[in-house]
């Protein structure tokens, strides 16, 4: 792997250059020093060295900034003729500079979905169905042009093709990716760029599922579409896809796995006449499933199978012809190798970044798996619910983090907590749904965000995050990314186990005799880049390597290059390490403090306890404690 040994920067006003000894960027100075020697220039004559790049940059580092100078710089002067940036999100798209104030002396496309909002009603449902079948030109040139009332005023269907040529830079998202794994390639071609750079941001698409699926149902109206188009049967081309339709109908797993099963040509006026002809004759169910068998036709021989119902499995990895660079902070770049099979380029890999004033706090308890933190919930909100109170008194702003299907609930509960606790101008609110603006109307905001949630900068002012329970997979979803590339009769089983003190995860291969695959070693890099990875996806909305952060994770893992300040067993060390009290005090200082003041009123024992509607012997056991701090004794 590809690296540069050491990295020597020159300090402004100084004779003498700065070497960072072990790579460690440590607070603001630093972290400006580090983003003013890494400008667009130097990443780019690196890419001119190293083609495929990986940059592991943390969040916070100034990824984004970057990445709108290397596009900017890169086409200024003309280090290429066409950038390609793909993000994982609109929102991400949105931010970027040139989207928001486009050169007028360049040609900047932002590829945009379809847009559902200026089609009726009744034309969504027509298309919904033939979008997802791979019936797109189809749609284009029937449902748009002969059934749209605003086709002259509407981006979407010239944004392909011919329209493309001579465009300097696209933006776009992964999902076009994911669904063709050679669409960047498909870009260049329509450009007919001769230098391209491809920039991903972050590595969603690496690990997107890579498995591909032909039903025998889809192969059948296929052929049978096929064979109803006699006007063109008599072509070479059309007589060859009859064949190898034919042919992959009743082909065996280990037939499939022969090489030679290439399929021809797809010109756009045959695939619309197959498309016209399908929807003829089988209306909406009909797929289009040609580019996929041309997919198939090149994918790796070991991926290919067929399952019990006779239908094709196989696999496809994203095929990119150019210079490109990946900036992610969380992808680890041998676990990239194995996705892609392109031995990355890591100049930045013994880079670490850190603020001297960040407090990151653990709890290792497995309370906060999916399946416990329900039954634990009161207890976990009621830490929480405290804590959060005591910040905001402090002036400091907490975020929240949860699972996606915990963050109605949180949301409720927490409220509910924190107004019992007399902060009556706090209003506890999902992350999706939080404005800067609303606190213009609504006080002090509390947002929750759920895992998964990324690209966004709303809460990068925030100086807390919170993880109210933990992020776990199991072992199919380590599956998923691990051994997608390989049919199902080749997979190696593997096990996810939990153990230790402190609590940590593992997953190796579950058979003994399986330990000298390949697998054994990367089952665990998988593990934690979807479990470790998505937390501090998550966490990293506030900018704790950057910024003065309290981090509190509830992960039964350890972190990269993250040293816990303090780690907890169990949430009672916590309580106990925050100074917080349980609910069952609570309740009892608050029943300690009714007692004494009834007493003040001159009430006999035996009055206190009708009128607080509690057992006399409770009213006996405290009628001589002067303050509730005896309570907790």
């Amino acid at each position: 792997m590809a690296t540069l040994e050491s990295t020597t920067i020159s300090m402004v006003g100084s004779k003498q250059p700065y070497i960072f000894v072990m790579n460690t960027i440590i607070g603001k100075a630093e972290l400006l020093l580090f983003r003013s020697h890494w400008t667009a220039k130097r990443i780019l004559e690196l890419n001119q060295k190293y083609p495929q790049m990986l940059i592991n940059w943390g969040v916070g580092v100034g990824k984004s900034y970057n990445i709108d100078q290397v596009i900017k710089y890169a086409i200024e002067y003309d280090y290429f003729d066409l950038v390609i940036f793909f993000s994982p999100t609109r929102a991400i798209i949105d931010e970027r500079i040139w989207i928001q104030n486009p050169p007028s002396q360049y040609r900047v496309i932002n590829l945009r979905p379809r847009p559902v909002e200026r089609c009726s009603p009744k034309l969504n449902q027509v298309w919904e169905p033939i979008e997802q079948n791979g019936m797109g030109l189809f749609g284009k040139q029937i449902l748009c042009k002969l059934k749209c009332k605003v086709l002259d005023t509407c981006y979407w269907p010239q944004q392909y093709g011919k329209s493309l040529e001579s465009v300097n830079v696209i933006y776009a998202t992964q999902t076009h990716i994911e669904r063709n794994p050679w669409f960047p390639n498909q870009l260049i071609e329509w450009v007919g760029a001769k230098r391209p750079l491809v920039i991903l941001d972050e590595s969603n698409f690496i690990m997107a599922i890579t498995k591909r699926h032909i039903t025998i149902n889809a192969i059948d109206m296929f052929l049978d579409t096929m064979e109803h188009f006699t006007h063109i049967g008599n072509t070479e081309t059309h007589q060859r896809w009859l064949y190898m339709l034919r042919l992959i109908r009743v082909a065996s797993a280990n037939d499939l796995r022969y090489a030679g099963w290439v399929f021809p040509t797809i010109t756009i006026d045959w695939a619309l006449a197959v498309q016209k002809k399908g929807y003829e004759l089988f209306g909406s169910k009909f797929i289009f499933i040609a580019y996929q068998l041309q997919l198939f036709g090149y994918s790796p021989l070991e991926s290919r199978g067929r399952d019990d119902n006779c239908d094709i499995h196989f696999s496809v990895s994203p095929k990119i012809d150019a210079n490109f660079i990946i900036y992610s902070g969380s992808i680890n770049p041998e676990f990239a190798k194995h996705r892609l099979g392109i031995d990355f380029a890591t100049p930045f890999i013994d880079y670490r970044f850190s603020h001297p004033e960040t407090r990151w706090y653990n709890i290792s308890s497995s309370i906060g798996t999916k399946s416990s933190f329900p039954r634990n919930l009161p207890q976990i909100l009621d830490f929480f619910a405290f804590l959060v109170a005591q910040r905001l008194e402090e002036g400091r702003r907490p975020l929240l983090v949860t699972k996606k299907c915990f963050v109605d609930k949180c949301v409720l509960e927490l409220q509910n907590r924190i107004e019992e606790l007399g902060l009556n101008d706090v209003l506890v609110i999902p992350g999706g749904e939080y404005d800067q603006k609303v606190e213009c109307d609504y006080g002090i905001i509390v947002p929750i965000i759920h895992y998964g949630m990324i690209g966004t900068n709303q809460f990068e002012e925030f100086d807390c995050a919170y993880c109210l329970n933990g992020f776990y997979v199991n072992e199919k979803a380590v599956n998923s990314i691990l051994q997608d590339l390989y049919a199902t009769d080749l997979h190696v089983p593997i096990r996810i186990s939990t153990g230790g003190h402190p609590r940590r995860r593992s997953a190796q291969v579950k058979n003994f005799k399986d330990r000298f695959y390949n697998i054994n070693q990367l089952a665990p890099l998988a593990l934690e880049h979807l479990e470790v990875g998505t937390v501090v996806q998550a966490v990293g909305r506030v900018r704790p390597f950057t910024k003065p952060r309290e981090i509190i994770t509830f992960q039964c893992g350890a972190i990269p290059d993250v040293e816990y300040d303090q780690e907890f067993s169990s949430l009672k060390e916590a309580r106990e390490f925050f100074k917080i009290p349980s609910r069952q005090k609570v309740n009892l200082n608050n029943r300690i403090s009714l007692i004494q003041e009834a007493k003040a009123d001159g009430l006999l024992q035996r009055e206190v306890a009708e009128k607080l509607g509690i057992g006399l012997r409770t009213v006996k056991r405290y009628w001589n404690i002067e303050n509730s701090s005896h309570a907790s004794k």
